[in-house]
């Protein structure tokens, strides 16, 4: 008994030196020659990260510089890292507790060495757990919005698992919901930085939206706001013909939309005889109701919320008028995510309640990279209360993603509503979240309440 009590002190030891030689580094990112560089501060030195391609020439000869990879083996006085083609030479005192498997951050400086050159190694600190790795580097990503980074750290986390030899099942599908949670949250980063008009930017985010997470939904909404912004933007007309849209006036729409804006413009048609013999100030409110040409719609909502002293209760407006179209509501929930903290959770709310689906989920979307605990309560609304299971599911999802305190108590809260698929939903992403099932919901609060701790 002693002797097991001594070895998990041991054990304990060792992840906190881990844990503290983890929260010593400080990571800055700068660009050099147009190209992001990581830079990383420990005990007031700075040095560059490299990869094992830094050292094919000698143009880093004679600088600080550093490396994180997974530990293979020491043999002689080399070090060997997992999937990097280079080898390191170090002290053997500066490898005595790191055993294969153990993440590793190696610094020292560059010295040329034949055609080449090569990091000799005067630093080494054992890093956490792939696990405690992802979440430090994942939260801080997301704070810095760093969106390259965060794939960069699904991709990491993927190369994690495979270099795993002893994992079960369900430690697989935890990596792989860490792997989703990063991908997905750059590319969210990605998007929310492309300016509107940017149709090459919406396709090609598309593009790799269907590398990187094989999400067609997903890909499909982007090459729409492609078009949104773009209507002859050729590669993405042809992307969505092929998955079955058309196209309307200036906008690519399913086949059942198309007929509702046809009716729509029957009824405006009509609207506007009735008019022609009333006042011109009427007539021309009447046919800002019943405008369904797109580019006028959007110039009188981007005219009134110029002008509005309250800019939320004018994009509400806007978005709740049952002639506005389709593409147009989509651009009034863009516009109030640049609103600031309530004022744009409250359109976002009211866009997650709206008659079409593709309104409902890009209002779900914007919600989950807010910061404000409303947005994560708007969401638990959105998967307790709408009516549309797909969506209801996508505020769900929306929750695991954000992975906060108020998050995860929000999907806690959701395994005691009657929608079984939401219930279910919730719990299986609160189970992923933190590694292994528990029991009951007072269990779950408990342990969301905590921040997500054991």
């Amino acid at each position: 008994m002693t002797r097991r009590a001594g070895l998990l002190a041991t054990c304990t030891l060792l992840a906190a030196a881990a844990l503290a030689g983890e929260e010593k580094l400080r990571r800055t990112e700068i660009i050099v020659g147009g190209v992001p560089v990581t830079m990383v501060e420990y005990e007031g030195r700075t040095y560059r990260t490299i990869s094992a391609a830094d050292l094919a020439g000698k143009r880093l000869a004679g600088q600080p510089c550093c490396v994180e990879g997974k530990y293979k083996e020491y043999v002689g006085d080399r070090l060997y890292l997992f999937d990097v083609d280079a080898s390191f030479p170090v002290a053997s005192a500066l490898v005595r507790d790191i055993r294969p498997g153990d993440n590793v951050f190696l610094a020292g400086r560059v010295r040329a060495r034949g055609r080449g050159a090569v990091l000799t190694v005067s630093v080494v600190i054992k890093l956490g757990s792939d696990t405690e790795v992802f979440e430090r580097r994942f939260a801080r990503c997301r704070a810095e919005g760093r969106a390259e980074a965060l794939i960069e750290l699904g991709r990491w986390i993927k190369r994690a698992k495979e270099r795993s030899t002893r994992l079960d099942f369900r430690e697989f599908e935890r990596y792989d919901a860490m792997r989703a949670r990063a991908l997905r949250g750059g590319l969210a980063l990605l998007e929310a930085k492309l300016d509107g008009k940017d149709a090459e930017g919406f396709y090609r985010l598309g593009l790799r939206t269907l590398e990187l997470v094989n999400d067609e939904a997903a890909a499909t909404r982007l090459f729409l706001r492609a078009t949104a912004a773009d209507p002859e933007h050729g590669s993405s007309t042809q992307r969505l013909a092929a998955a079955g849209y058309v196209r309307h006036g200036d906008a690519w729409v399913t086949a059942a939309e198309r007929d509702r804006l046809v009716e729509e413009e029957k009824e405006r048609r009509e609207a506007a005889r009735l008019a022609a013999g009333k006042a011109h100030q009427a007539a021309l409110e009447s046919a800002r109701r019943m405008a369904s040409n797109n580019a006028a719609q959007r110039m009188w909502i981007e005219l009134e919320l110029a002008k509005a002293e309250k800019p939320e209760e004018s994009l509400l407006s806007s978005l709740g008028g049952n002639k506005v179209l389709t593409e147009n509501r989509l651009h009034v929930l863009e516009l109030a995510a640049r609103l600031p903290g309530k004022d744009a959770v409250g359109v976002l709310v009211a866009g997650s309640r709206d008659a079409e689906r593709v309104v409902r989920a890009r209002a779900v979307d914007l919600l989950a990279v807010r910061p404000e605990p409303e947005a994560r309560a708007a969401l638990g609304a959105a998967a307790r209360e709408n009516e549309d299971e797909v969506t209801a599911l996508r505020a769900v999802e929306a929750l695991a993603w954000a992975n906060d305190r108020p998050a995860r108590m929000a999907l806690a809260e959701l395994l005691k509503t009657k929608k079984k698929p939401v219930a279910a939903a919730a719990r299986a992403a609160l189970v992923k979240l933190r590694g292994g099932p528990l029991e009951g919901v007072e269990a779950w609060r408990a342990w969301a309440g905590t921040g997500g701790g054991e």
